[in-house]
C-alpha cells in the first residue's frame, strides 16, 4: 500500500550495506511506483549520493530537480550545499538571490554565506591576476559586505598584490574613517601609499580619538620609519610597547636602536 515509502527505505538500507546497484534499482522502482513523486525520489537520491561523496552525481540530480521544481525550498537548499561542497562560488553567488527570496536560509545564515562567497570570489580574481575582475567583484557586493572589515582587509591585500596600492590605501582610509577596526589599522601602516608624509599626517589625526591604542601607535611608528623620522618612530614604538603591542614592536625598536648606535638598548629589545 505504501510502495513509494518502502522503496525509498529499501534504497537507504541498500546504501547502508554498500550495495549501490541495488540502491539505484530501488530508486528506479520508487519512481515507477509513483511518477508524480519525482521531487521526493530525486531528493532522496541526491541525499544518498551526497552522503556517499558522489558530489557530481548529486549535483546532476539536484540540477534536474531545479528544472522540475524551480521554487522548491529543499531543492534550493540542496543545490546551495552542493555548490559549497564543490567550491563553485560563482554558481552559489548566482543562487543567493533565490535563496533569499524563497526564505531558504534565515538572515544570519544568508549573511554568513554571502560573506564566504564574496571572500572566495575575491580570492579567485586575485589568483587569476585580474585586477579589473577583482574590482568588479568588489563593486557588485552589497554595501553591508563592503563595510565588513575582514573583506576590506582581504580586498586591499589583493589590490596591493596586483599593483593597485593607491586604491587599497584610499579604501582602507575611508573604511577606518567610517568604522574603527584594529586589523585595518595595522594594515594601513603596511600599505605602499604614494605620499608617506600624508599617510602619517592622516593617521595622526586618528590619534586624537584613539590616544592610547597600541595598534595605532605601532602603525604610526611604521609610517614614521618610512618617513625617516627616527625620533618620532622611537617614541611611537615605545608608546605602543607600553600599551601592550605585539612582538613586532620590540623587533622594530631593536632595529631602530641598533641603527642609532644604542646596541645595549637594541639587545634588550631583541631579548
Amino acid at each position: 500500500d505504501t510502495q513509494l515509502l518502502n522503496y525509498l527505505g529499501a534504497a537507504r538500507a541498500a546504501q547502508q550495506r554498500g550495495d549501490w546497484e541495488r540502491r539505484d534499482f530501488y530508486l528506479q522502482q520508487a519512481h515507477r511506483s509513483m511518477p508524480e513523486a519525482d521531487v521526493a525520489v530525486g531528493l532522496t537520491q541526491a541525499d544518498l549520493q551526497l552522503a556517499q561523496g558522489q558530489l557530481e552525481q548529486a549535483l546532476a540530480t539536484a540540477t534536474h530537480l531545479k528544472q522540475v521544481a524551480p521554487r522548491h525550498v529543499h531543492v534550493l537548499k540542496l543545490l546551495a550545499k552542493l555548490y559549497r561542497e564543490l567550491r563553485d562560488w560563482e554558481r552559489l553567488h548566482e543562487l543567493l538571490p533565490e535563496l533569499r527570496k524563497r526564505g531558504v536560509l534565515d538572515e544570519v545564515q544568508l549573511r554568513r554565506l554571502a560573506r564566504e562567497v564574496s571572500a572566495h570570489r575575491l580570492d579567485s580574481a586575485a589568483r587569476e591576476k585580474d585586477a579589473q575582475r577583482l574590482q568588479a567583484v568588489w563593486k557588485a557586493m552589497s554595501h553591508e559586505l563592503r563595510s565588513d572589515a575582514e573583506l576590506v582587509d582581504r580586498y586591499a591585500r589583493h589590490l596591493v598584490e596586483l599593483g593597485e596600492g593607491l586604491i587599497a590605501e584610499r579604501l582602507v582610509t575611508e573604511a577606518l574613517d567610517a568604522r574603527w577596526d584594529d586589523r585595518l589599522v595595522k594594515l594601513y601602516g603596511q600599505l605602499p601609499g604614494r605620499d608617506a608624509a600624508r599617510q602619517l599626517a592622516h593617521a595622526e589625526r586618528w590619534l586624537k580619538e584613539h590616544p592610547h591604542e597600541a595598534t595605532l601607535l605601532y602603525t604610526l611608528a611604521r609610517l614614521a620609519l618610512r618617513n625617516r623620522l627616527w625620533g618620532k618612530a622611537r617614541i611611537y614604538l615605545e608608546s605602543s610597547i607600553n600599551g601592550g603591542a605585539a612582538v613586532e614592536a620590540y623587533s622594530d625598536l631593536g632595529a631602530l636602536l641598533e641603527q642609532m648606535g644604542d646596541r645595549d638598548g637594541a639587545m634588550e629589545c631583541y631579548r
